[in-house]
């Protein structure tokens, strides 16, 4: 029998591997508002993404917010029905001190036999050297601290932050395409799809253990998507990445995700993230509230 937990840990997991692919640039013709970023040379385009990431790992400090919305449909089996959540947050990075600071806000709407009702979550994290503080607070649970240390594990798990997740993409992209100028906080800046590494796609998808058996993900890679798209801004004088968006658009087998076709025969998801970046290099504070010190440990 499919487990409840994991249709309802689905989105979340999806959130992490769409995190770490590589990325289908976006559709539509390349445009150029007269300022030349469409003259530039594939290679030119390439070394403005390679110096952006240079320019994310070598800041000591950084903002970031984070808006995700993602809808599920199940047909057939067991449980069928829909899905809705939102994901919300914002936060700050403090890179050479390895601590971070997020808000966190969760949303899910679901009519899946079995799980149906609304649930509403929130979490304020503080990940500190040594300490993950979290107070929760869930529908009908009220609030409440808790703690983890910081293992190797855990550091893998939560990959430090959200933001080294959505970057991961950037670091084997295969061909990048020029959009248009636009302005982003004040700053102009270069708007690029990048064209996906496929094979360094199925590489991760194969290394991951994402489901219980093993899949051939050169079929999958070109059955389960009918979009995604990909657009990061970069300034064009920092080179400093400003925000970026994705859309996935993808169809699932009960086998792709480690279930039967009890449970369902098929599922279709739509997911929508945009993240921005900004205040690079300025001085952050992270102090955790005193009613934490009394956090349980998880």
């Amino acid at each position: 029998m499919f487990k409840r937990v994991k249709i309802l840990a689905l989105p979340l997991l999806l959130v992490v591997i769409f995190a770490a692919l590589p990325l289908a640039g976006c559709g539509g013709t390349p445009g150029d508002d007269g300022n030349g970023g469409g003259n530039l040379t594939q290679q030119e385009l390439q070394q403005v993404m390679a110096d952006s990431m240079v320019a994310y790992e070598d800041a000591a400090s950084y903002a970031f917010t984070y808006d995700m919305s993602m809808n599920m449909e199940m047909a057939g089996g067991s449980s069928p029905g829909t899905m809705e959540m939102t994901m919300r947050g914002d936060g700050k990075a403090d890179v050479a001190a390895s601590t971070m600071l997020m808000d966190l806000d969760v949303s899910l709407d679901s009519d899946v036999q079995g799980m149906e009702g609304s649930q509403e979550m929130s979490a304020e994290m503080y990940m500190l050297t040594d300490w993950i503080y979290m107070n929760l607070e869930m529908t009908g649970m009220g609030k409440q601290w808790v703690k983890t240390p910081v293992t190797e594990d855990v550091k893998e798990a939560f990959n430090m932050n959200v933001v080294d997740q959505q970057l991961m993409p950037l670091e084997s992209m295969g061909e990048v395409e020029f959009l248009k100028y636009e302005s982003v906080d004040g700053s102009q800046c270069f708007v690029l799809s990048i064209v996906p590494d496929i094979d360094a796609m199925k590489a991760w998808l194969e290394a991951q253990q994402i489901t219980s058996t093993t899949a051939d993900w050169d079929m999958l890679v070109g059955d389960m998507f009918n979009e995604l798209s990909y657009k990061v801004w970069v300034d064009t004088e920092t080179n400093l990445l400003k925000k970026m968006t994705m859309v996935v658009d993808m169809n699932l087998t009960a086998s792709q995700v480690g279930a039967t076709d009890t449970d369902f025969d098929s599922m279709t998801m739509h997911m929508e993230l945009e993240m921005t970046l900004s205040d690079y290099n300025e001085p952050i504070t992270i102090d955790l509230p005193d009613e934490a010190l009394d956090a349980q440990e998880m």
